[in-house]
């Protein structure tokens, strides 16, 4: 029985993987999360499938804005748009896997997320959760 999923995955990626390399736009979204860190699961594979480690990133945030048509609300960092930010255990520009290693969550300027302490870490918390956000850089 795995490897009928082994080889549905495999068909997929590859799947994925033709289309990077004809140069259509990859995106990732999903309505289906049963559980904290499925997404970066699937950022894990399409990785897997040969995108590059900012072409993953950039298939959740900007080019998945652009394909819902709200390119002009999210999905970039910018003066005037909605941010919502992860603070990640790592750099996902050398590995992916960091993106499903998330220490933080700030939606709309307000962390909902935080596991600093959880992990021993010492940096200090914020007490009333806001997170103050320096200019944007341009």
């Amino acid at each position: 029985m795995l490897d009928g999923y082994r080889h549905k995955i495999e068909t997929k990626l590859d799947f994925v993987r033709r289309f990077y390399e004809l140069g259509a736009p990859i995106v990732m979204g999903t309505d289906a999360i049963q559980q904290f860190g499925d997404y970066a699961l699937g950022l894990e594979l399409l990785h897997s499938a040969g995108l590059s480690p900012m072409d993953v990133i950039l298939a959740a945030t900007s080019r998945a804005a652009h394909a819902v048509g709200s390119e002009s609300e999210v999905g970039m960092v910018r003066p005037g748009m909605h941010a919502d930010f992860i603070f990640v255990d790592g750099d996902p520009l050398v590995d992916v896997q960091a993106l499903g290693r998330v220490i933080s969550v700030v939606q709309a300027g307000r962390t909902v997320v935080d596991k600093r302490f959880d992990m021993g870490g010492t940096i200090p918390a914020l007490i009333d959760g806001t997170v103050p956000l320096a200019p944007a850089i341009h």
